[in-house]
């Protein structure tokens, strides 16, 4: 089978593209051709990719000039450059199926409009509540619970200004919320079937109006061939991830103080929120947290291997947590909060601690019960590290999605 996937960017940074570039290599080792089509945007996961000619250039919004936002107001809706290179591409490599992980605002879902056009089957992974909630985040401003209900249903987008769910100026939240809504009712929803990587998504995607027999859940997995790795020094937690509101890094920081200095955390990532928790560490005198910026490779590893648990505290809804699965991967638990598809991964009391989200105290009492029972800690880790292996290996990956894509081309025929 010939699959091409679809993305803003043609390399690992997001947590998008990891699942993209893992099921790439997950088909490529099964037999099946894999293509790419992305911005220009660099590094390149591949240097050598033989189609790179095509990429579209990346409109870098964030660089531009207020003319020429203006010049350029309707190109996040409709990209001509990037439909245009991608027709001419699917006449090229005529591929059996296409698979859309993210392309919102750059190569903007208009270009799927091109495999319609030519009846080639799209897959597209719904990697997080954008598809139905204006605000991104499923987040109810007036409540600050979780919008399961999805009240912003179809055209109706007015709760979500009624409730102030959305962060920034009134044009922005306008603008923003009129470019999902053509996203998803003129391009997206016109999609073969769609993947959520957790239930919890599924449901919200039910919720929300999706056909049924169209969603399917598809749990990521890691790539890697997954060995268990002995337990390093134990000394810290840590926390792996970007450095934003929505995923629960003030909660962290405030869980922090109420905690004894000897116990360390470390903070792995990068993100707008960085330099604000950097002032309120020195604020504080938390020379117990230490702020050590993005890492890979062995860095990220050791980090991994000498923890005693990692922390996943996310205010928002959070789809999966793909961070779950590499502390697994070094037999470590993990505390996490309960929202999203967080309780899917963990199970309290066997493989992690799950809290109520936003209870500080509860979050503190995990952070303790783990430190003080390191035997406790390698219990877990170990249950998680088997769970890793039994449900979310790159094989059981493969068989739920080749099922998804085998009924797509088939409904093609």
């Amino acid at each position: 089978m010939k699959i091409v996937y679809l993305h803003n960017y043609f390399h690992i940074k997001t947590g998008s593209g990891t699942v993209m570039f893992q099921e790439a290599e997950i088909m490529k080792q099964n037999g099946h051709e894999v293509y790419f089509f992305c911005t220009d945007k660099k590094p390149y996961y591949d240097e050598n990719y033989k189609y790179l000619h095509y990429f579209p250039k990346f409109n870098d919004f964030k660089k531009m000039s207020k003319k020429e936002k203006i010049l350029n107001l309707l190109t996040p809706f409709y990209n001509k450059e990037a439909v245009k290179k991608f027709g001419m591409f699917l006449d090229e490599v005529k591929p059996d199926l296409v698979h859309e992980h993210t392309i919102s605002f750059y190569l903007t879902p208009a270009i799927l409009n091109e495999c319609y056009k030519r009846k080639i089957p799209v897959i597209s992974t719904m990697h997080g509540p954008g598809y139905f909630c204006p605000a991104g985040n499923l987040l109810n401003g007036k409540t600050g619970e979780i919008c399961d209900k999805v009240l912003c249903k179809g055209v109706n987008k007015l709760p979500c200004f009624i409730n102030k769910c959305y962060e920034g100026n009134i044009f922005r939240q306008i603008y923003e919320t009129i470019l999902r809504y053509h996203y998803v009712e003129n391009f997206l929803k016109k999609a073969d079937y769609f993947i959520c990587p957790s239930n919890a998504l599924r449901d919200i995607a039910l919720t929300s109006g999706y056909p049924q027999e169209k969603v399917f859940t598809v749990y990521n997995c890691l790539q890697e061939e997954i060995k268990r790795k002995e337990p390093g020094n134990s000394e810290y937690f840590l926390y792996t991830g970007r450095i934003d509101k929505g995923k629960g890094i003030y909660n962290l920081i405030e869980a922090w103080r109420k905690l004894p200095r000897e116990i360390p955390l470390h903070i792995v990532g990068t993100g707008k929120e960085k330099e604000n928790i950097q002032k309120i560490i020195e604020q504080y005198s938390l020379d117990n947290v230490k702020l050590l910026g993005f890492k890979t490779g062995e860095e990220l590893d050791r980090e991994y291997q000498n923890c005693i648990a990692t922390i996943l505290p996310p205010i928002y809804f959070e789809v999966f947590g793909m961070t779950i699965l590499e502390a697994f991967r070094y037999s470590k638990p993990v505390i996490g909060s309960k929202t999203g598809g967080i309780p899917e991964v963990i199970d309290d009391g066997i493989n992690g601690i799950l809290y109520k989200r936003n209870d500080l105290e509860a979050l503190k009492d995990a952070v303790l019960k783990l430190y003080h029972n390191r035997q406790l800690a390698e219990e877990y880790g170990r249950k998680g590290n088997e769970k890793l292996k039994a449900i979310f290996s790159a094989q059981e990956h493969y068989n739920k999605l080749i099922e998804v894509y085998k009924k797509a081309v088939k409904n093609q025929l």
